[in-house]
């Protein structure tokens, strides 16, 4: 197993298994990693000897578990491209012992900050932005990346309805609230004359970053919260969190959160029954969990 056809594995990863960018410079990100360690070491024969050795090394770095597991899935992935393609045996990465990720709940946000955030200023072109912002991630779900590569065309300018790319290339319809509706058809009346095909604009009216969406809510959460904790993929849990309370099923949600696999929506049902409980112990006359 060696970095020979690395460029082949991610040209197949772009056009026949239809990953997005992001994905790919993950796979090249981890690859990269993979490949620095075994020139440093000076290893000629990768084997499953090599890979535990190169876990160890991982842990050794204080690498988390999560990130552990996503560099030995993209080796993993690797050494099936190559034996399927190039006819390299890879078979000991099946012997491989992946570890056990701990079990991390998602961050949401509570009723009293999600108040604030939907009520945010629009007393100008970027208020009105990093508002449109907050509506939108919290009324659809989207992704960060599927957020920030909507375009004008994407919406028809009549029903609360966007169409959206979202892993591996697969579209999907995702609705938003009436109050994101009215957002964003005052934005694109304050944006109808900037030439630039992408929806949601940056200061100098070209296409805003993933970067540049983090910084706004980092700003807005300092600003706004007292903390700087607020993120995306917080307004995304919250958003499946509140379906679920409201009594949505798993399989509607996983389409509206374009999950390939329903196990990647089923972490949400965990959180609901935290949220559940949480409500019960601060409502009920004996919410010590005394009053049975």
């Amino acid at each position: 197993m060696n970095n020979e056809y690395l460029d082949d594995f991610y040209n197949y990863l772009l056009t026949q298994k239809r990953y997005s960018l992001n994905t790919i410079n993950s796979y090249k990100n981890d690859l990269k990693f993979f490949f620095q360690y075994l020139k440093k070491e000076n290893i000629d024969k990768v084997n499953s000897i090599t890979i535990q050795c190169y876990l160890s090394y991982l842990y050794i770095c204080n690498k988390s578990t999560s990130s552990i597991c996503r560099k030995l899935s993209s080796i993993r992935s690797y050494g099936n491209y190559l034996s399927k393609h190039k006819s390299i045996d890879c078979s000991f990465l099946k012997v491989i012992v992946v570890p056990k990720k701990k079990k991390q709940l998602p961050d949401f946000i509570h009723e009293d900050e999600l108040e604030i955030l939907l009520n945010l200023p629009t007393n100008n072109f970027l208020q009105l932005r990093d508002s449109l912002i907050i509506h939108l991630l919290y009324s659809t779900g989207l992704r960060l990346s599927e957020l920030t590569n909507l375009k004008v065309t994407d919406y028809n300018n009549i029903d609360p309805i966007f169409k959206v790319k979202g892993k591996g290339s697969k579209e999907r319809i995702v609705i938003f609230s009436n109050r994101a509706k009215k957002l964003l058809d005052l934005y694109l009346s304050e944006r109808k004359h900037i030439d630039c095909s992408y929806l949601l604009l940056n200061k100098n009216k070209t296409k805003l970053t993933n970067r540049g969406v983090e910084l706004i809510l980092f700003n807005i959460s300092k600003k706004y919260l007292g903390h700087n904790k607020l993120h995306p993929h917080m307004l995304r849990h919250t958003f499946a969190t509140k379906l679920l309370n409201k009594g949505m099923d798993i399989r509607t949600l996983q389409e509206l959160l374009g999950h390939e696999s329903l196990n990647a929506t089923q972490v949400y049902t965990h959180i609901a029954k935290k949220e559940l409980l949480e409500l019960y112990t601060t409502y009920h006359p004996r919410g010590d969990n005394n009053a049975i």
